[in-house]
C-alpha cells in the first residue's frame, strides 16, 4: 500500500489557516510566498494556498480580459481585410 507523500490545504484566509493549525497541531508554517505556505508536520511536509474560491475568480477575470483582447485583435484584423478589399476593388 502506498503512503502519503504530502498534502494542501485550501483556504480563504492563509493568516487564519496558518495560526490555527500551528496553534493545535504544533505544525511549522513558512511565511506566506505568492500566497502559499509550506507547513512542516514533523513527519509529512505539505502546503496552505488560497482557497479555490479566490483562483476561480482570478482565473474567470484574466479569462474576460483575454476575450476582451481577442475581440480586439478580430476587429483589427476585420478592419484591414475590408480596407484591403476596398483598395483593391477600387484601384
Amino acid at each position: 500500500m502506498g503512503k502519503v507523500a504530502g498534502f494542501e490545504l485550501n483556504s480563504q484566509d492563509t493568516d487564519k489557516a496558518t495560526e490555527f493549525y500551528s496553534n493545535v497541531f504544533g505544525w511549522e508554517v513558512s511565511e506566506p510566498s505568492r500566497g502559499y505556505c509550506t507547513v512542516s508536520t514533523g513527519g509529512i511536509s505539505g502546503g496552505i494556498t488560497k482557497g479555490p474560491h479566490d483562483l476561480a475568480l482570478e482565473f474567470k477575470l484574466k479569462s474576460i480580459l483575454l476575450m476582451k483582447r481577442f475581440q480586439m485583435l478580430r476587429i483589427s484584423v476585420l478592419w484591414l481585410y475590408e480596407r484591403k478589399w476596398n483598395w483593391m476593388i477600387f484601384s
